[in-house]
């Protein structure tokens, strides 16, 4: 059931080191370009990083993504500015979304760590990448096989919810 999915989804910061796939990597894309998008635009551009030089970088330039020089890849989800903001933002969160979900379907850990356009750290990410000027970092998604376990907690507040009948 997808709600098993979403359940089991945590946030895994410690990884094993253990090699993901290529084709893991393309199951995990694959669910990302099936998120739906404002306008159906699909302007969503993902960036996977592999390159330990790189990924060393990324978790030097981000201070809540530390974790990036020990995991197996990440992806760094991001739009091209002009092609359907102010939306560019919501469907890339969609499409991080369903990475992580088919990503935890497989038994892979992963962790969402925000840039947001026109931060520093967003900055730093174009620079170390070397991305173009049209470009906007939205998030990287950090992915690997769990080196910790993550409980679920019950988050479900009642109180938080109006019902219109």
């Amino acid at each position: 059931m997808v709600l098993d999915v979403i359940k089991n989804r945590r946030s895994i910061r410690k990884y094993t080191g253990e090699p993901v796939t290529d084709a893991q990597i393309r199951e995990i894309l694959e669910a990302a370009f099936l998120a739906p998008t404002a306008r159906n635009l699909q302007e969503c551009r993902f960036v996977v990083v592999t390159n330990r030089e790189k990924l060393q970088k990324m978790a030097d330039a981000n201070p809540y993504a530390k974790m990036t020089k020990d995991c197996a890849f990440a992806v760094v989800v991001g739009y091209e500015k002009g092609v359907n903001d102010p939306f560019g933002i919501v469907d890339c969160g969609a499409a991080i979304e369903n990475m992580l979900l088919q990503a935890t379907s497989m038994g892979i850990g992963c962790v969402w760590c925000a840039l947001m356009p026109e931060s520093d750290r967003a900055q730093a990410y174009s620079r170390i990448l070397e991305f173009p000027e049209n470009y906007a970092s939205v998030a990287s998604v950090q992915f690997g096989y769990p080196a910790e376990k993550r409980e679920t907690p019950d988050r479900f507040d009642e109180k938080k919810v109006t019902y219109i009948r």
